[in-house]
């Protein structure tokens, strides 16, 4: 059917949005790790409200944002993500040394794997067993690894 089509009643015809919202990428995302029960590690290493939104903003961004160039503020802004965040002002998301910060503390790093190993170990009895852990850093020239600091 045309949108000229002179049966379509005239307050039913599409308006166009200012902008497009996305959403069912990260839905899914967010769905995926609640279901495997890294929501609840994340949030009792980071119970900061305004940290672990920071850290969920930039979990999704890291992922959904399929190598393109976008900055975690643009992204977030055409994101359903933005209706999500309430207690990180969108305009921080472009240099954001406060997460940065945390994410380079060894506390938050221990809590991370103490909790996810905890996680692991009620799903699978067996996780961790005759398993060393190397606190080495992945070298710096790993291409493509954001998460590589």
């Amino acid at each position: 059917m045309a949108l000229d089509d002179p049966r379509l009643p005239p307050k039913l015809l599409p308006v166009d949005p200012n902008f497009h919202t996305t959403f069912g990428d990260v839905w899914f995302l967010m769905e995926f790790l609640k279901k495997h029960g890294l929501d609840s590690v994340l949030g009792g290493v980071f119970q900061k409200k305004t940290l672990c939104q920071r850290l969920w903003v930039h979990i999704l961004h890291s992922v959904v944002k399929d190598g393109s160039k976008i900055s975690c503020e643009d992204w977030v802004g055409r994101s359903f993500v933005s209706y999500l965040i309430d207690a990180v002002p969108l305009h921080s998301l472009k240099s954001d040394t406060s997460y940065f910060a945390a994410m380079g503390e060894d506390r938050a790093k221990m809590a991370f794997f103490k909790a996810f190993v905890d996680l692991m170990k009620g799903q699978y009895p067996g996780f961790g067993k005759c398993c060393y852990v190397d606190s080495t850093p992945l070298p710096n020239d790993i291409e493509n690894n954001p998460f590589n600091a």
